[in-house]
């Protein structure tokens, strides 16, 4: 669907895998490979790669995993990944095409997913494990005019069961006087990327339809602060006058392009106080 969700999530799984956890990835589109993986910092050699193709298949897999985990004490050890829900069939879609049979699917598929959904909630829980599960959005072919949040594959199992749902959409960049500085490969028509609006549509822990951008290059990857500079300016780290910036006890930083890819500013200066006020501001009222 171009909007980076396979990327999003292995690079989630990369960061998970630096900091000690084992990555599984269930992959149902075979859409990662190696030379993919190390491109966001995962290394393959300590990945569990699992292809599955239904939702019986993977709902089984995982449940087996997660029983393993908790008989053998490795509780907050592993990170699982599903990519995608839209791509698993319903079991018995698989055996009608064995058969050559052209059945409908008569909302079978909806009711694996939701049935999948509520057994690994509870057994995911019990074991410490987060469990990413990235899905296909559409809009809804009865509304009279188009919504803010999209419709998912599968019914409403992943909607309902889910802790946080991330709706994910994309934005071409060309590269121009905007962005004159940006790499490009030479071969892209002038597009040196894509923005990625990240809108969470659920939330159990803070409050949800909160919005952010990254951009992701196609040549250098994800810029490591897109979309933070927005967010300092929103809570007072950083100060913005026309198109230039200083920090709130008068330090002048000038033109963003000049200090955006300043690594000490930000851990210095800018994350620490934006992290800060993040938790305060983000947290549901008592």
């Amino acid at each position: 669907s171009m909007t980076g969700k396979t990327y999003i999530i292995n690079k989630i799984l990369g960061n998970a895998q630096k900091k000690g956890l084992i990555p599984v990835i269930f992959d149902t589109e075979i859409a990662v490979d190696t030379t993919a993986a190390l491109g966001v910092g995962l290394d393959p050699e300590k990945t569990k790669y699992v292809p599955v193709n239904t939702v019986g298949e993977c709902r089984n897999q995982i449940f087996s995993l997660l029983k393993g985990i908790e008989e053998n004490k490795l509780q907050g050890k592993f990170i699982i990944s599903v990519d995608s829900l839209g791509n698993l069939a319903a079991d018995k879609e698989v055996e009608d095409a064995e058969k050559g049979k052209m059945a409908m699917d008569m909302g079978l598929r909806a009711k694996a997913l939701k049935s999948m959904m509520r057994i690994l909630t509870y057994k995911a829980a019990r074991t410490n494990t987060t469990i990413l599960f990235a899905n296909h959005t559409y809009d809804d072919p009865g509304a009279m005019f188009p919504t803010l949040v999209k419709n998912q594959s599968g019914g409403k199992g992943p909607i309902y069961l889910a802790s946080v749902l991330v709706q994910l959409a994309a934005r071409n960049e060309k590269q121009d006087a905007k962005n004159e500085d940006d790499e490009m490969l030479p071969e892209a028509n002038k597009y040196s990327g894509v923005t990625l609006r990240a809108l969470t549509v659920k939330n159990r822990f803070i409050p949800p339809f909160l919005e952010g951008e990254m951009y992701l290059n196609f040549k250098t990857g994800l810029d490591k602060y897109s979309g933070l500079r927005e967010m300092a300016v929103n809570h007072d780290v950083i100060v913005q006058n026309g198109a230039t910036y200083a920090l709130p006890d008068g330090t002048k930083l000038g033109y963003y392009k000049n200090w955006k890819t300043d690594e000490k500013l930000w851990t210095d200066k800018i994350l620490p106080p934006l992290e800060d006020v993040l938790k305060e501001s983000y947290r549901y009222g008592a």
